[in-house]
């Protein structure tokens, strides 16, 4: 924290960091420092404008959450084993006796059944498949934000879904993507889901065009992926990227969770996911994320007088 208050002391950037300062007592508490440069008419810095936040109670419901979901997610493992044993259990046996019933000619309301069977065990997987991704997402690792180049990340998503793509002759432009300080596996997923979507909900008869676009804000890059699909009413805009929403029914494949999870991961950067669309025009989801927070080079043991020299 030190060396990042003197660098923008000589660079002239504002300022943000959270670190432990100890008090009379001889008790740690939590602050959340600012500071900004006033400036005269010809942008020399006159003086420092700062302020210190006691964030000692945030502090400690923050770490009250984590361990709640530390439990919920070991949970969610636990829970998740003991679903999929029995479900593949299910899904090998309805498979073993249709192959065997339908030498013998099985009837076609039999036949029916036995498909009904392995189709929701499937849609069963991939249901706790997601609720896993969901769950590692929202947990409280912390993530590593590299340097990450957002057209590598991109192709890559692309290649996933290339033979989507090609099967819906879809076209996918972009701006000129640039390198942000994110996690990778993160953006891949984001991009993965956002494009993965915009190819499930597109209009049969109008080709469908996607393009992804990324505009420098004051201290984040803001993203978007607009194409020209079915879209959704208005109102519905925040109920999209609720855990199980959906809007199209079980004629349209997936678990409704693919936007959840890309609202968990936006939100693990810092920054925020919002959707806008018209029905029969298209949807647009942008997103955004922070220039990476400067890390502390504070330790427990580190006081106010250190802190001043």
């Amino acid at each position: 924290m030190v060396s990042r208050l003197k660098q923008c002391v000589a660079s002239g950037e504002r300022f943000e960091g959270t670190f432990p300062l100890r008090g009379h007592d001889g008790q740690f508490r939590w602050f959340l420092g600012r500071a900004v440069p006033i400036r005269d008419a010809n942008d020399r810095i006159l003086r420092w404008f700062g302020t210190f936040t006691d964030i000692t109670e945030h502090k400690w419901i923050e770490s009250e959450l984590q361990r709640s979901n530390s439990d919920l997610i070991q949970f969610a493992y636990i829970a998740s084993h003991d679903l999929q044993e029995p479900l593949r259990n299910i899904g090998s046996f309805a498979q073993l006796l249709a192959r065997n019933l339908n030498n013998g000619n099985l009837p076609h309301a039999q036949s029916k059944y036995l498909d009904v069977i392995i189709t929701s065990v499937r849609r069963m997987e991939a249901l706790i498949s997601d609720l896993l991704a969901y769950s590692r997402v929202t947990g409280t690792q912390m993530i590593e934000r590299p340097p990450t180049d957002v057209q590598t990340v991109f192709d890559n998503a692309v290649k996933n879904l290339e033979a989507s793509i090609r099967q819906s002759n879809a076209t996918i432009t972009h701006d000129v993507l640039p390198s942000v300080n994110a996690n990778p596996v993160h953006i891949s997923q984001v991009l993965q889901n956002l494009l993965g979507n915009a190819i499930k909900y597109r209009r049969p008869d109008v080709p469908l065009h996607v393009h992804i676009g990324a505009q420098r804000q004051v201290d984040a890059w803001l993203f978007s992926v607009r194409d020209n699909g079915s879209g959704f009413e208005p109102e519905y805009a925040d109920r999209v990227f609720g855990i199980f929403k959906r809007l199209h029914g079980r004629d349209v494949p997936g678990t409704g969770v693919g936007l959840a999870i890309c609202k968990a991961m936006i939100e693990r950067h810092g920054g925020h996911i919002w959707a806008e669309a018209k029905p029969g025009v298209g949807a647009t989801f942008y997103f955004t994320i922070p220039d990476a927070p400067p890390s502390s080079d504070l330790t427990p043991e580190k006081t106010y007088a250190d802190i001043a020299q």
